[in-house]
């Protein structure tokens, strides 16, 4: 009798499997893909362009803008992360401002910080030419930077500035399903 039940226990598992919840490990999913959430008031940012300038200084005083340089005492990166993408004050089935967030790390302390600009008004930093739109080939994943919520300090965009109560934590990846 046990053999039989194992037996209708393990044929019934792969059915239940299939229909069954998908887990990502959000550090693996490419920043293009993130979706910042706060969970209390519903605001959510999601992520659609991403470009990056990045450097790295060494002790010699080189600085480099590949990773580290051929150097291993080198330290970075340093820079900037632009994200931009769409702000929905309420989440999703709400309207839809077009948004940057900039992550700038420099050598000092407090080393990090947020800077929320609406897009019409990221045209500057957009212009910098050392910033490098990043392909899906190349594309940074959470997991290699030290965030996962958002807390801007700057708002420049007052709108936007005064929606955002509460830290956006990175909680939806918008990967394609699996084949």
């Amino acid at each position: 009798m046990l053999r039989a039940t194992l037996a209708a226990v393990v044929v019934a598992f792969p059915f239940a499997a299939a229909s069954a919840p998908i887990s990502i490990d959000m550090r693996k999913c490419p920043l293009d893909t993130v979706s910042f959430i706060d969970p209390w008031g519903g605001a959510e940012f999601e992520v659609q362009k991403v470009a990056t300038d990045h450097y790295w200084l060494c002790p010699s005083g080189e600085q480099f803008t590949d990773p580290k340089g051929s150097n291993p005492e080198c330290v970075g990166p340093y820079g900037d992360l632009l994200l931009k993408g769409q702000f929905r004050a309420n989440g999703e089935g709400t309207e839809a401002k077009p948004v940057t967030l900039i992550y700038s790390v420099i050598k000092a302390v407090p080393c990090c910080a947020w800077n929320l600009t609406e897009q019409g008004e990221a045209s500057l930093a957009l212009g910098k030419p050392q910033f490098r739109w990043r392909m899906e080939k190349d594309m940074p994943l959470l997991g290699d930077y030290p965030f996962a919520t958002i807390e801007p300090e700057d708002h420049s965009g007052p709108e936007i500035g005064q929606v955002i109560n509460n830290p956006l934590i990175a909680l939806k990846c918008r990967l394609p399903a699996p084949q």
